[in-house]
């Protein structure tokens, strides 16, 4: 789209130097009707510049939209990466851990339970 507009903004200030130049050749000419053309071709030169103006603002805006976008770009890129590196982690072998540890917990606390039932209670730890 900004190259559309580019040449858009081209072609447009070609237009308006090939009026100018044409308006200037008509003004050294003399007669009632070449000046008449000569005002028609500067007011057209007029128009032209303030759409010319108007697309020059207009792919303006279009840059710092882009650029806008692609700062958002970057910081959601920036953001996946880093989520995926957290979540690289959490490979099946760490799940199968996960599980591991939950068994060894479960069968410590079984055996403990055991123990507390043929022993009884241990008395807590007294700190000095």
């Amino acid at each position: 789209m900004l190259v559309h507009l580019g040449g858009q903004l081209r072609a447009e200030g070609d237009r308006a130097d090939a009026a100018e130049e044409r308006a200037d050749e008509l003004a050294d000419g003399a007669g009632p009707n070449r000046e008449a053309e000569a005002e028609a071709l500067r007011a057209a030169l007029g128009e032209q510049r303030i759409q010319l103006g108007a697309a020059e603002r207009e792919a303006a805006e279009q840059r710092a939209r882009r650029a806008d976008g692609e700062r958002a770009y970057a910081e959601l890129r920036d953001a996946h990466e880093a989520a995926q590196e957290e979540l690289s982690a959490l490979s099946p072998e760490f799940f199968d851990e996960i599980e591991s540890l939950k068994y060894a917990h479960s069968q410590g606390a079984a055996q403990l339970a055991r123990y507390e039932r043929l022993y009884g209670r241990l008395p807590p730890e007294q700190t000095d």
